[in-house]
């Protein structure tokens, strides 16, 4: 039986981007004033990378992937380990809102069920595993550079257009911003991405300075708007974000194929990231209390402890309850273990076809 390969890449990027999302929002809970702290404003705003980057891994599995499940298996599937936890944890989240705040828990449930609460990264996955099917074909027939060129233009022109008060779409009870049109351009670039890895990745080194420039240009902008207060909100869904991380995406994706062994802090977190993204503004919130009451604790020095605290917290839970069978259903699987198998070597080399017969086979 052939060994199952592990696309490195898939392992260590996740696994950056779940760390980034709790140190982004571990300086949210201790930052204070952000004109007062103006260079950790600056790190949170350069840390919104982290959850497109999440949904574009969702999207380079649905790409990558080999597996002949029929759609209703695979929806079904990702109702059991996706929408559950996500439910699960907004019932959870608005019990302990209504406990901290004293908010109607119905309304609270229901609030956080629409997407309310961060999970709502769920919600946008779940709309590229639905929608698949109708975009799949389209995709297969227009040149990638066509395809990510059309995608990235509709995904900034529809944020731009939310975030400048340019439109005004009617309140449906849900938030526009969670519609696949606002998360477009990541579908499509994790879709080509895992459908042609390996000619990915060797083209992303041959232009690597049009990802510079995105990665310098996209943050540039973010932070030019941010800063000035032309658009001060801090949040992942804002147009110049789908260039800032783009670039962020194409240049560490080449970097990460590269590796050749994961390492074990960064594989224990890939397993637990959606756990950890699911419980750690939890733990943050709880933890917090304990944190600031520190005697002359440095501001710095609050945040990580408390980015530490929160990450290792979740991962704790979402391992130990991933050791009973209902586990998975309350905060999602257990990840690949990426040092249980063989990595898929870098593009170029004389073991990548061989790679790709045995991907082929187990996928990953």
């Amino acid at each position: 039986m052939k060994q199952k390969v592990i696309v490195p890449e898939l392992i260590i990027i996740r696994a950056l981007a779940c760390l980034a999302v709790v140190f982004m929002h571990s300086i949210t809970m201790l930052i204070g004033d952000p004109d007062a702290n103006r260079g950790l404003n600056i790190a949170r705003l350069l840390l919104l990378f982290a959850t497109p980057t999440f949904a574009y891994m969702s999207a380079f599995l649905i790409g990558y992937s080999k597996t002949r499940r029929t759609y209703l298996e695979t929806i079904l599937l990702r109702v059991k380990y996706l929408i559950l936890p996500y439910l699960v944890c907004a019932v959870g989240y608005a019990f302990w809102q209504h406990y901290q705040w004293g908010a109607p828990l119905l309304d609270r449930i229901w609030y956080n069920v629409k997407g309310g609460y961060h999970g709502y990264f769920v919600l946008v996955v779940m709309q590229f595993y639905v929608f698949h099917p109708l975009f799949r074909p389209i995709l297969e027939r227009v040149p990638a550079l066509v395809g990510l060129s059309a995608a990235g233009l509709l995904n900034a022109a529809y944020l731009g257009a939310l975030n400048l008060g340019l439109i005004s779409l009617p309140y449906l009870g849900f938030n526009w911003y969670h519609f696949l049109p606002a998360w477009f351009f990541y579908y499509v670039l994790g879709y080509y991405s895992g459908r042609d890895r390996d000619q990915f990745q060797l083209a992303l080194r041959r232009y690597w300075p049009l990802s510079a420039a995105l990665f310098i240009g996209g943050g540039a902008l973010l932070l030019r708007n941010a800063l000035s207060g032309f658009l001060p909100d801090v949040t992942s869904q804002r147009f110049e974000v789908v260039l800032y991380a783009a670039g962020v995406i194409l240049i560490a994706f080449p970097l990460a194929g590269r590796v050749r062994r994961i390492p074990a802090v960064l594989n224990h977190v890939n397993r637990a990231s959606f756990g950890i993204y699911l419980l750690h503004w939890f733990f943050l919130e709880l933890f917090r209390r304990w944190v600031v009451r520190i005697p002359g604790l440095p501001k710095v020095a609050g945040i990580l402890l408390l980015f530490v605290l929160a990450a290792v917290a979740s991962a704790l839970v979402t391992y130990a309850l991933n050791r009973f069978r209902w586990g998975a259903f309350l905060v999602g699987r257990l990840g690949v273990d990426g040092r249980r198998g063989r990595l898929a070597p870098p593009p170029g080399t004389a073991q990548t076809a061989e790679a790709a017969e045995a991907a082929a086979a187990g996928g990953s």
